[in-house]
């Protein structure tokens, strides 16, 4: 028996000489009884599993060229902004984010611009716009709310970038007296596909990266953002938004169950989207600190299950899979739309569509950021603390009964 994982172990490390792309777990212990057949291997320098690991092959599950298209026909079909209602949402909710850093970012380049919804609000919208009700009331009257939205933020130079060459030619470049009030001096526009590509800029060129509405849709994710980190200037900040995995979960069961039953099996019809936690691991890999991810989740009742897939489809976001189905029948369609009406319909208001955005946050390394404090090092004593406040410290324990007590 020992004899024969000996030869296995043979021949598995010659074949490692030929080949430097394999992976092999050796145990020390084995490695010993190889030094008989002559295998190089110097058996007190290895670790106990010694591990000898390919790249990882890119993974292509999105047909750009069909993402290019779903992109132009919405452009084609929503000339009044009938399907813009999601993306109006996450461009609100990414300008949103941008009025809290307080720091100047004199240079933005946006990735993935789409029809310039981010740099419409910015040239077009005050302070004011962005207050609620009471706000409104309390400080409608000041001259500080009528002041462009990203005013504090003094962005300089816009730099807009699009797969589609056909939306980036839609947006109107303001003159420089239509520029007048505002911050902003020069706005440029690069067409490329950001996929998988060095993108077409030096290092440290950038204060502040967005991608905002076709992150989702990237094969390479890992590439781009070493891609983004890579041209941002030391404590340069990355905004993301990207359509997470909760979203269209009702079409996705309907059209799950419909297969089942009358084909026997299914296929994918929903793109596979990112969870929060993978999103976030993916910021933090790719070398961006101080992560922050946090998600929001808009709900959108429709007629039926048709007019949901014609919203879809209007919005660009249809189904762009490699290995997507290239024809359904009419009977699967039918019955999906049935099992959708019965199990996600309430009564007045529609069937339940569910779109789940992830916001993702980082900033590049720099020395001036605030670093955690090394461990033990704190001075005081949270029961001191707490007695400090003039109240008392309480821990919470489970008893047997799984109810909590002091």
């Amino acid at each position: 028996m020992l004899k024969q994982q000996v030869n296995k172990l043979s021949k598995a490390c010659c074949h490692l000489q030929k080949q430097e792309q394999c992976i092999y777990f050796f145990n020390k212990n084995s490695c010993s009884k190889t030094k008989k057949n002559n295998i190089n291997f110097k058996i007190n320098n290895i670790p106990k599993y010694f591990i000898h690991q390919r790249p990882q092959p890119k993974l292509n599950v999105f047909n750009r060229e069909s993402v290019k298209k779903h992109k132009e026909y919405s452009f084609k079909v929503n000339q009044d902004g009938e399907f813009d209602y999601v993306k109006n949402i996450i461009a609100d909710s990414i300008i949103d984010r941008l009025s809290y850093i307080t720091k100047e970012l004199p240079s933005i380049c946006e990735i993935g611009c789409g029809k310039g919804y981010l740099l419409d609000r910015i040239l077009n919208k005050t302070v004011y716009d962005y207050l609620e009700p009471f706000e409104k009331v309390k400080y409608g009257s000041e001259e500080q709310v009528k002041l462009p939205i990203l005013n504090v933020q003094k962005i300089q130079n816009y730099v807009l970038c699009e797969q589609s060459k056909l939306l980036l030619d839609s947006i109107k470049i303001p003159t420089k007296e239509e520029l007048k009030g505002n911050t902003i001096q020069t706005i440029e526009k690069v067409h490329f596909d950001e996929d998988g590509i060095t993108l077409p800029f030096e290092d440290n060129t950038f204060d502040c990266v967005i991608h905002g509405f076709s992150l989702h849709w990237v094969n390479d994710l890992p590439k781009l953002l070493s891609e983004i980190e890579r041209i941002l200037k030391p404590d340069g900040v990355f905004i993301g938004a990207m359509l997470g995995g909760d979203t269209l979960a009702e079409l996705r069961t309907a059209f799950v169950l419909s297969e089942q039953e009358r084909e026997g099996g299914v296929s994918p019809h929903v793109s596979p989207l990112s969870n929060i936690e993978n999103a976030g691991n993916a910021l933090t890999r790719a070398g961006f600190n101080i992560p922050t991810i946090d998600s929001e989740v808009i709900r959108v009742f429709y007629p039926d299950a048709f007019t949901l897939m014609n919203h879809l489809q209007g919005m660009g976001e249809n189904n762009s899979l490699l290995k997507r189905r290239a024809q359904i029948s009419r009977e699967t369609i039918v019955g999906a739309a049935a099992i959708y009406d019965l199990m996600f319909k309430e009564e007045e208001r529609g069937v339940l569509s569910t779109f789940e955005v992830i916001y993702l946050i980082g900033w590049k390394k720099d020395v001036s950021q605030p670093k955690p404090a090394q461990r033990g090092s704190g001075t005081i004593s949270m029961k001191d603390l707490a007695q400090q406040w003039g109240s008392e410290l309480f821990v919470a324990e489970e008893d047997n009964d799984n109810e909590t007590k002091k």
